[in-house]
């Protein structure tokens, strides 16, 4: 649960080597004890009876880029999250199980890094079935999100939100289940969420699990390999499309890249109920802008 053996020696107010010779087997803690350490754990107490740990999956991948001190370990409130989203998983499997034998699961398609990602991003909201002026009638950037939401889980993809700090993880995917699972963090902006939620999206698509900050990935990265460009390219044209990204441009004006200001990428984000930095990374990246105009904006 990312808790060091000072830590636990601490809270129980003991020695050290009294936790390490429990983990040991060198010594045996008492009932009331484990009792404690459950409840520190957050396992049940029948557990520490077993004869073996019951094997659990292996968390999902680390694509977290932090600029601070780069990838710190999770800290117990990102590990319960993840616990947290495997039980409600297994639960909605079995709930699913229960349904009708006609009934199927909609199929997911299976892309790879090679694929083109404005392709991509193209078939899968076709197959959301929300279109552009959908979108662009959403109330707000939470009514966004509960729609874009909503269309993901008809796909019977499990959507929820944990409370985390954002610099631990932006969002996380879990694929080793036949009900995929995307957790995005309540703690982050409204527009942030959407955007990670389409990245994790990215993430089942190529069937790797992975726990991202998706916001920190540079839009320079050219490495045609490289899972967490592919993710922030998908999520970017699935979120705004190129074609309809330059009707927008020529339709107030701007038909040099030098006449895009301020006012201009507030109104094209407001229409697609994204963030401007979302706008900027889809300029850039169309070659709407170049990387000089790019960074001053950003900046």
């Amino acid at each position: 649960i990312g808790l060091t053996i000072s830590d636990v020696s601490k809270r129980l107010n003991i020695r050290e080597g009294t936790v390490t010779d429990w983990e040991s087997g060198d010594k045996k803690p008492t009932l009331n004890t484990l009792r404690k350490l459950a409840i520190m754990f957050k396992r049940p107490l029948a557990v520490f009876f077993l004869p073996t740990p019951p094997q659990e999956p292996p968390l999902p991948t680390d694509f977290r880029v932090l600029p601070e001190d780069n990838r710190r370990p999770l800290t117990k409130q990102a590990l319960l999250a993840i616990r947290r989203a495997r039980y409600l998983q297994s639960v909605a499997t079995e709930l699913l199980n229960e349904e009708p034998a006609g009934r199927r699961l909609p199929s997911l398609e299976r892309v790879s890094l090679n694929d083109d990602p404005e392709l991509v991003a193209e078939r899968e909201r076709k197959k959301l079935g929300i279109g552009v002026v959908d979108q662009q009638h959403f109330r707000s950037a939470y009514d966004a999100f509960g729609k874009w939401r909503e269309a993901l889980e008809n796909q019977r993809i499990l959507v929820l939100q944990s409370r985390l700090p954002v610099e631990q993880a932006r969002g996380f995917s879990l694929i080793d289940n036949q009900l995929p699972v995307i957790s995005v963090n309540m703690s982050d902006s409204i527009h942030a969420r959407v955007f990670t939620l389409f990245h994790e999206y990215a993430h089942i698509l190529t069937r790797v699990s992975g726990i991202c900050t998706p916001e920190n990935v540079s839009p320079y990265d050219t490495n045609p390999q490289s899972i967490e460009r592919f993710c922030n390219y998908f999520a970017g044209a699935f979120l705004v499309p190129r074609d309809v990204l330059g009707q927008n441009l020529n339709a107030i004006g701007i038909r040099s890249s030098h006449m895009i200001d301020n006012r201009s990428l507030f109104e094209i984000a407001s229409k697609f109920r994204v963030s401007v930095q979302v706008i900027l990374r889809r300029l850039l990246i169309c070659e709407f802008i170049n990387r000089s105009q790019y960074k001053v904006k950003l900046d």
